[in-house]
């Protein structure tokens, strides 16, 4: 390499990195006459800002799945609209609860109004779950996703990740059944302008138990445990530029 020659090398520059523990909790039940039913709750809380669209829950489509939501609006500047499978269904103001009951079940999400909406609340999933057995025999079929607040001028922004997809677990009489997976967390990270954020999942592990019930109990209860971690980190793609130089002489 001559005094004249530059070179450039593709990199990535690392700003922040992160791994992070999850541990997804969940208590179902089913008849014990029937092998392909499964009841279950998922609860959850959220924090919505601004005129965004926000995923509570969401489910693989190879599950058919019937319930009830219920959601209460803590805290509220203005009215959010509640959307059950892409349809607006109602909208809700502060300190107020709605509930409603779905026959197919797909996804539920909220959305703000205007740009200065905030809004916080909990809301609680009551599902029956008509449970297909995962094709491909595949335990575990999670993925993760990492996005960055697109409005925020902060170095260090509040991450928003969402673990979702299924898991695959043998129950009674050797039967597998799926049940939708939907997590969601939020880590602050360093993350300057231009960053990018991405996330992936490792040491994933699915614990059932089986719950004891007496012989004239209808129901059996499965006490299901998913653990692993993410690893989070934002970056940067960038050039480096090599110039070369005379070698020293002897």
């Amino acid at each position: 390499m001559s005094m004249d020659d530059i070179h450039c090398i593709n990199a990535v520059q690392v700003f922040d990195w992160a791994l992070l523990p999850f541990s997804i909790d969940f208590l179902t039940c089913s008849h014990k006459q029937s092998n392909n039913s499964l009841s279950t709750k998922v609860k959850g809380v959220f924090e919505l800002h601004g005129e965004k669209t926000e995923i509570l829950w969401e489910c693989p489509d190879k599950l058919k799945i019937t319930g009830t939501l219920t959601i209460h609006c803590m805290e509220s500047t203005d009215s959010i609209s509640v959307i059950i499978n892409d349809q607006p269904v109602s909208s809700i103001s502060n300190t107020a609860s709605r509930s409603f009951t779905i026959s197919h079940f797909k996804k539920v999400e909220i959305k703000g109004f205007t740009p200065s909406t905030f809004s916080s609340g909990k809301y609680e999933l009551t599902l029956n779950i008509q449970a297909s057995p995962d094709q491909n025999g595949n335990p575990t079929t999670l993925t993760c996703q990492a996005t960055l607040p697109s409005n925020s001028d902060h170095t260090t922004k509040k991450a928003s990740i969402i673990i979702r997809g299924f898991v695959t677990v043998n129950t009674q009489n050797d039967s597998l059944f799926t049940f939708p997976i939907h997590y969601k967390t939020h880590l602050n990270m360093y993350a300057p302008k231009g960053a990018l954020i991405q996330a992936n999942l490792s040491s994933i592990q699915v614990t059932p138990t089986i719950i004891p019930s007496s012989p004239k109990e209808e129901l059996s209860y499965l006490y299901v445990k998913v653990t692993g971690k993410i690893d989070v980190e934002t970056l940067k793609k960038t050039n480096i530029s090599l110039k070369g130089t005379d070698p020293p002489s002897y």
